[in-house]
């Protein structure tokens, strides 16, 4: 298992491709229900690689993520063998709250960007790793952000 098995409730909404899933894999309904039955291990690993499929599927859409807390906003871009990541990093948030913060009143006020220091790194990483990169950043609490925000942080550089 690359990613994580999908729970019951992810799984629902997902059903019509899943049934699709095991036929291309030669199991029809009343195969699969004998299936369940007599081999649980053996249905669980459908559900293991139906999961991974569609994590995997998912990911490689993802192009921006985020991270945000009032001390810090990263923004993560992901490129097919590296990611760019931006911090923004407020001295006082007091003054200024990283988590609630809208990136037009970075543009709009000089006061906001006193308080805020600027940092960019980059990670190689294998082409085949991309997607486990984003996945342990999203699992970890980042969440898909437009990719407008990452260009325009990157003009404030």
């Amino acid at each position: 298992m690359r990613f994580r098995r999908l729970n019951a409730e992810e799984l629902a909404p997902l059903a019509d491709e899943f049934i699709k899933f095991i036929a291309l894999n030669g199991i029809d309904a009343g195969s699969w229900e004998k299936i369940k039955r007599t081999k649980p291990e053996e249905a669980e690993s459908f559900i293991l690689d139906f999961s991974d499929m569609v994590f995997l599927r998912s990911l490689k859409n993802i192009k921006t993520i985020e991270f945000r807390t009032p001390e810090r906003w990263r923004v993560f871009r992901f490129a097919e063998t590296q990611a760019q990541m931006i911090e923004l990093h407020s001295a006082n948030t007091a003054t200024t709250d990283l988590e609630m913060l809208d990136l037009r009143d970075i543009f709009d006020s000089e006061t906001h960007f006193v308080n805020i220091s600027i940092y960019k790194l980059e990670k190689n990483y294998a082409a085949d790793r991309r997607e486990d990169e984003l996945f342990a950043l999203l699992q970890s609490g980042a969440t898909i952000a437009n990719d407008t925000v990452f260009e325009q942080l990157q003009a404030l550089i």
